[in-house]
């Protein structure tokens, strides 16, 4: 059985980019492009780890990580916070 992964992102490339390299190591990708899809899917799927991006349209990562938190499974979730940004 191999570990799911939840890739938010808004940016299409990079959560293909992730999902072709993390696949190729054994891992299940599971995809969202907005906090409010990724709060959809975890009411479903609760993957081993996921893959935040801050900047996202909406509902920022930071927001939906404070929310996700708040939960009594999501407290304990590992998070991995990323960012594609290139300017300060």
């Amino acid at each position: 059985m191999s570990l799911k992964i939840l890739v938010v992102d808004d940016e299409k490339a990079l959560r293909q980019i992730l999902k072709i390299n993390l696949t190729l190591e054994g891992f299940e990708i599971i995809e969202a492009e907005s906090a409010e899809e990724a709060e959809e899917i975890l009411k479903k799927i609760k993957p081993d780890l996921v893959l935040l991006d801050i900047m996202l349209p909406g509902k920022s990562g930071l927001e939906f990580l404070k929310e996700l938190r708040k939960t009594s499974w999501g407290k304990d979730l590992k998070v991995i916070v990323i960012s594609a940004k290139t300017q300060r």
